[in-house]
């Protein structure tokens, strides 16, 4: 009879915790290193809070509406931290779930970050954890992280990235959003929803690039029936702070202008994370995007390391 092998899953996603349980229960000895939170972004930072924030947003929509089927709602008022907290909490069940389906299948957990030192053993450092563990396969999921470009650092302040957007202390009374794809318009709308007036700059000719424009229609109509104005051919170039407001400078096909606004929102994509990760102590190197190349069946260059989620190329979405 064939000994288990001992695997380590880097990153606990929707890639990385469905690929854990599941070699558990083949019989593996699997362990999950995740640095930051269970759930990976989609769960936590992406996918689940967005919605539920514009199932809040949906809901003062709707209110604003009613009155033409004879409800009269007055004084809606939105408490933002509660807002927050709420949300937080949907993230927390969820979050929790995941950890009890782990332990339930024997995985062990370990919160911390994880460096590859070579095909077959990885080290792990957290507080009062510094572990090096002896492996016959190693799983990488690390998934990605906003992309950040020139002249918009994320500060979470002035700046924005998705993440920062879906724990705000306040609605903006004018966001900017720097990028017109599906995380731009997600928040744009959401935000438009809970009471922001919202202005899309997106540089290609069109919102939602590489999509079929039959469909974009449909969707720069539902952006203009709500007023969110959408830029096609802009360039954002920098930004100052002037007081209480944002100058953003951005590049048109008629030039340069300012656009005022209180909140800067910036979702041009995601990349695949793989900081401080060692794969060259494994022999394993990134393509030109960032992607670690695998086969069908999502074995890296090296046989007994796999790569799979984000980190192993497009389409980066959980579902």
């Amino acid at each position: 009879m064939s000994h288990p092998r001992k695997v380590v899953v880097i990153g606990a996603g929707p890639a990385g915790y469905v690929c854990a349980i599941r070699l558990a229960q083949l019989g593996q000895e699997v362990t999950v290193v995740e640095k930051e939170f269970l759930g990976g972004t989609c769960l936590n930072v992406g996918c689940i809070p967005s919605k539920a924030m514009i199932a809040a947003g949906s809901l003062i929509d709707k209110l604003g509406h009613a009155s033409a089927m004879g409800i009269t709602v007055e004084n809606v008022k939105l408490d933002v931290q509660q807002l927050v907290e709420w949300k937080a909490g949907i993230v927390g069940k969820l979050t929790g779930g995941v950890g009890g389906l782990l332990k339930n299948h024997g995985v062990k957990v370990l919160i911390g970050a994880a460096t590859i030192e070579s095909a077959n053993t990885v080290r792990v450092k957290a507080q009062g954890i510094d572990e090096l563990l002896k492996v016959d396969d190693i799983v990488i999921a690390t998934g990605s992280i906003p992309i950040e470009i020139p002249g918009f650092d994320f500060d979470e302040k002035d700046v924005w990235s998705s993440t920062g957007g879906l724990s705000p202390d306040r609605i903006p009374g004018h966001m900017v959003v720097i990028g017109g794809g599906y995380i731009g318009l997600e928040l744009g709308i959401m935000y438009q929803k809970l009471g922001s007036q919202v202005t899309v700059l997106e540089a290609t000719g069109g919102a939602l690039p590489g999509q079929d424009r039959d469909c974009v229609k449909i969707i720069e109509r539902s952006l203009k029936k709500r007023k969110i104005k959408l830029m096609t051919e802009t360039f954002a170039q920098g930004y100052e702070r002037k007081g209480d407001k944002l100058h953003v400078r951005v590049k048109t096909s008629k030039g340069e202008e300012i656009v005022e606004c209180d909140q800067i929102l910036s979702t041009v994509g995601r990349r695949p994370y793989s900081a401080g990760l060692g794969l060259e102590n494994a022999g394993l190197k990134l393509d030109e995007r960032g992607f670690l190349p695998v086969d069908k069946q999502m074995r890296t260059s090296v046989p007994n390391i796999y790569a799979i989620g984000d980190i192993a190329g497009q389409p980066m979405l959980a579902h």
